[in-house]
């Protein structure tokens, strides 16, 4: 099943927290680990307030923004993240920049209309 999925949506997300342990997975079991995680994604808001989620895949890093958006950009309050980003909608390339302890993410869209944008986050150092 999950097959057939990932062949008709490549960067589709699945609950898969079922599966076999990977590296990923025993480094999130760490206790200090998991703590850190569980304060950034409780914390992790917009500047405008809306909740932010992740998920992961393999190495890549999902960022959902819950809410209703407008305009090319999004300031995630307290959180940075480094790495290659893209629109999961249309694969339009991120632009990911520090603003002090925030992270500011630039559309090359505006994202008005898009029901939770999620940003693919590759390659994170």
């Amino acid at each position: 099943m999950f097959a057939y999925y990932y062949d008709v949506v490549p960067d589709g997300v699945v609950n898969d927290r079922w599966k076999h342990a990977s590296s990923s997975s025993k480094f999130m079991s760490l206790k200090p680990v998991r703590a850190a995680l569980d304060i950034m994604i409780k914390a992790a808001v917009t500047e405008t307030g809306e909740a932010i989620r992740f998920t992961t895949k393999d190495n890549n890093l999902y960022l959902m923004v819950l809410g209703k958006l407008s305009g090319s950009k999004i300031k995630v309050k307290e959180v940075f993240l480094d790495g290659e980003a893209r629109l999961l909608a249309d694969g339009s390339p991120v632009m990911i920049e520090r603003d002090g302890d925030d992270m500011v993410l630039t559309f090359t869209r505006q994202l008005d209309h898009l029901f939770v944008p999620v940003v693919l986050i590759q390659s994170m150092r």
